[in-house]
């Protein structure tokens, strides 16, 4: 430690030793370049000098009017326009800024010229001359940067939150910096040109940053209510706490310390010759004075980049304010890094006693590449997931949607819908390995090897899991084909339901009794869809023997021409309710069949509506269902009673038996307790057959 600051001190007196040399040998190196000036001048005289310097002022200003009058005009037209989007707004800018910076071009290009038409070897006439366009022109182009940036008489167009007042401010310190920054270098460089001593000149440059640092810290101290109301105009009133508490309170303070200090650097650096790290000290420099305008030129993007219409989806909204805070806090992070590893790289750690070889630039390409490559899988992400979701339906519209179809099987999704959940998790999974591997090449891991052994673990994973390999695998054939989408109402095997939920792997059935089934796709053989183009139900009622069929017929037919013209139920059919006719006949009743062809997913609504109109229509003419009967011809009995038409006051007798013909009263008993067993077995096996929902006997 002590030899550390021994060595600081004999650094600081030798650089203090080289200021002293160079202030005394100043005057001289002044006087002998303000005479070289006059004798140039003089000689070839002062009239010649001006005359030359108005022709080639003249000749630039001329030809930037004549050519660049259109541009000028357009710029000026530019500047009263009002743009709220952001493609409009930076369309209006980049184009002002254009034209204004192709008249600069165009009086630079023209001067230029002249000087080059005018210039001679020994001549230091169009030397300073050159100086003087340049600085000009310097000056000029960092105008029209200012006016993009700040705007500050074309309200319509300005990128920042600021009032027109506060822009006018900006600029005008913009402008002054600018002014002291050409004047103070440019000033230098062309003293340098003409032959002054190289230490004065750094020594003038080493003034020079101390009063724009000064001006800048003036500037900053006087200006930072402003800058802090600029900072929090995209904030949205957050509450502030820990870190960034401290930061708000302190950054003039911190921002003063850090200037100073890297003033301090450079000025050493420049002294005592070492103009490699001097100029690496210009980085953290110029993205210190450039960070408040860069962080919000683009938090202001980022705010507007969150409105685009191709970007919003459902849950967006809640999303953006996190995308714009991670993205704001990845420039900034990568900002900082930048100017603080650049500043430890000029105090010594490059050869870096703590690490050894390349030091702090290997590390800086490492922790930049790596932000970086987060930062842009994270903004990948992000638009791939919200153009997936502008294409899926809202989840509350889906939950309501699968809570409505009361697992019958509603309006089924589109294929989109359908396929775009399972690739968003490939997706996902994708792009996590890339980003993976691409962090490790970032850090310098070799990722061959890492790739040969993944291919030899993933044949060992796979050998041992082809069922999940068969299951994925039927998975994407099955959603190729097309064989079902969200929201249909399907059989798989002896599973059936509302499809609910499509994985890589399986798939998710909702019965119609609310049971979640869960399916592997390797196990489907065949899919029955029930959902798909249209649908057709076939009802069946139970009428006694002596109904008129004819006037059964019409009034289906009437029931279903109602049924048409409804204004709800009629624009959902494809074919009519009409009847089919007796399709079979049983021991109590006759079957009549009628049948119609809906949209997939209404079928079930228009069975409920059929059924009760044609009760209801069949009722008003004296036609009445038939109820289920079993006849068991006891012993004794040769032919089962007629059959009659049950009204519907009368009971339906189960078990119809004639009397006992002499039996005792416990054969009676014993024969009754038979009968009605073997009428329950009948009607069980009866309803067990039609206990499916939707019957598919199509004879």
């Amino acid at each position: 430690m002590l030899n550390e600051l021994f060595n600081s001190t004999n650094q600081i007196a030798d650089v203090l030793w080289i200021i002293q040399q160079v202030l005394g040998r100043a005057p001289d190196e002044l006087l002998t370049i303000v005479r070289q000036i006059d004798r140039d001048v003089t000689a070839a005289g002062w009239d010649r000098f001006l005359a030359l310097a108005g022709l080639v002022v003249a000749t630039a200003t001329l030809a930037e009017y004549l050519a660049g009058r259109r541009f000028r005009a357009l710029a000026n037209a530019i500047g009263r326009e009002e743009a709220s989007g952001l493609g409009s707004r930076i369309g209006y800018q980049l184009l002002r800024t254009l034209f204004r910076l192709l008249c600069v071009g165009i009086f630079m290009v023209t001067a230029q010229g002249m000087l080059l038409l005018t210039s001679n070897t020994v001549d230091v006439r169009p030397k300073i001359l050159f100086s003087l366009l340049l600085a000009i022109v310097t000056f000029r182009a960092v105008n029209v940067l200012s006016q993009a940036v700040f705007a500050p008489t074309s309200k319509g167009i300005r990128p920042l939150p600021i009032a027109c007042e506060q822009a006018m401010s900006f600029h005008r310190g913009v402008m002054s910096f600018t002014l002291l920054f050409v004047v103070g270098f440019q000033g230098t460089d062309f003293l340098a040109w003409l032959g002054m001593d190289g230490e004065l000149v750094r020594l003038i440059k080493v003034l020079t940053g101390l009063v724009l640092n000064l001006f800048a810290l003036g500037f900053v101290w006087t200006q930072r209510s402003t800058i802090e109301q600029l900072f929090k105009s995209r904030d949205n009133g957050a509450a502030e706490h820990g870190l960034a508490l401290i930061l708000a309170q302190s950054w003039p303070m911190l921002v003063t310390v850090w200037l100073l200090s890297i003033w301090a650097l450079w000025s050493y650096s420049l002294i005592v010759g070492n103009l490699q790290h001097a100029a690496r000290m210009a980085w953290p420099w110029w993205i210190t004075l450039l960070f408040p305008i860069i962080d919000r030129l683009f938090a202001a993007a980022l705010y507007k980049l969150c409105q685009l219409p191709w970007l919003q989806s459902h849950t967006f909204a809640q999303r953006s304010r996190r995308f714009r805070r991670i993205l704001q806090g990845g420039l900034r992070l990568i900002l900082i890094t930048i100017a603080v590893l650049t500043v430890a790289d000029v105090l010594g750690y490059d050869a870096m006693a703590m690490g050894g070889d390349s030091g702090t630039r290997r590390l800086l390409k490492s922790l930049l590449d790596s932000m970086a490559i987060v930062l842009i899988a994270y903004v990948v992400w992000e638009v791939l997931l919200s153009q997936i979701e502008r294409q899926l339906p809202p989840p509350e519209q889906e939950e309501r949607g699968t809570l409505a179809d009361e697992g019958e099987g509603g309006a089924a999704g589109s294929r989109t819908e359908t396929l775009l959940p399972p690739l968003r998790t490939l997706l996902f999974f994708l792009l996590l390995m890339i980003l993976t591997l691409s962090l490790l090449h970032a850090l310098g891991v070799e990722i061959g090897p890492l790739l040969a052994g993944a291919g030899v673990v993933g044949i060992a994973i796979g050998l041992g899991a082809q069922k999940l390999v068969q299951d994925v695998i039927s998975g994407i054939f099955f959603l190729l084909d097309d064989a079902f989408r969200r929201g249909e109402y399907i059989e798989a095997g002896d599973l059936r339901g509302t499809v609910e939920r499509l994985s890589i792997r399986s798939m998710q059935l909702r019965h119609h009794l609310g049971a979640l089934q869960t399916i592997p796709y390797s196990s489907i053989s065949t899919v029955r869809n029930l959902s798909r183009d249209w649908a057709t139900m076939k009802l069946e009622i139970r009428l006694p023997y002596d109904v008129d069929l004819e006037t059964v017929r019409k009034v289906i037919k009437n029931v279903g021409e109602e049924m048409l013209a409804d204004p709800e139920l009629g624009p959902h059919f494809i074919l009519p309710l009409k009847s089919q006719g007796v399709m079979r006949i049983e021991e109590s009743a006759l079957i009549v069949r009628m049948k119609f062809t809906t949209r997939p997913g209404e079928q079930w609504v228009i069975r409920r509506e059929a059924y009760r109109r044609v009760k209801e229509a069949l009722e008003a003419r004296g036609i009445f269902f038939a109820h289920r009967a079993v006849h068991v011809i006891l012993p004794g009995q040769q032919t089962p009673p007629p059959v009659r038409p049950i009204l519907p006051a009368q009971p339906a007798p189960a078990v119809a038996y004639d009397d006992t013909h002499g039996l005792t009263e416990e054969d009676s008993q014993r024969l009754a307790a038979l009968a009605g067993a073997s009428a329950g077995a009948i009607l069980a096996a009866e309803l067990e057959r039609q206990a499916r929902i939707d019957d598919d006997d199509s004879s």
